[in-house]
């Protein structure tokens, strides 16, 4: 029987054409596995689907995300820490006692997770669940309102990599 070494320990220069081969392969294997495992730790693992973790029951002993600071003008609606607020696409304007907002806000956070966090903190912040509705693809709308104004709140995918979900928040006065 031949005596085996180790691949690293072959002076350079004197591989054969197996062990090269060897060296390629298993070199591209690793940085499959690597790629593979960093995938997964971008992207997170879910469970389920999407669609069915959506629809998931009130659970008002949760534990959820912590909340941003209150800013204006959405001092009243809470915005779960880890979503920013797209200025080029939102705007807002409060002339006399009426408010107008319209805002889009990226973030990391999974749906079903954002979903829950607006049905227990809206009831917080003074707010009453008028209406939630399911679109085949999964995106969620909830109404809201607190007797002076609605509020939509629309969670959806985004089509980012490291922000997958995407919040869009509308807010008028109504009388």
């Amino acid at each position: 029987m031949g005596k085996l070494r180790d691949c690293t320990s072959i002076p350079s220069g004197k591989t054969g054409g197996k062990v090269t081969t060897m060296n390629r392969q298993a070199v591209l294997c690793a940085t499959l596995t690597l790629c593979c495992v960093g995938l997964l730790v971008v992207t997170g693992c879910d469970e389920g689907s999407g669609a069915s973790a959506l629809t998931a029951s009130d659970d008002a002993n949760t534990t959820l995300m912590p909340i941003q600071t209150p800013r204006v003008p959405l001092e009243d609606v809470p915005i779960p820490v880890g979503f920013d607020l797209d200025e080029r696409r939102s705007r807002y304007f409060a002339p006399g006692n009426m408010r107008f907002v319209d805002h889009f806000y990226k973030g990391s956070l999974d749906r079903a997770k954002v979903l829950a966090f607006y049905r227990q903190e809206m009831t917080y912040a003074g707010w009453e669940r008028v209406d939630e509705r399911t679109s085949v693809g999964g995106t969620v709308l909830m109404e809201f309102d607190n007797g002076i104004e609605r509020c939509e709140i629309t969670l959806s995918k985004s089509s980012s990599l490291f922000k997958p979900t995407e919040l869009h928040i509308m807010l008028w006065t109504a009388r």
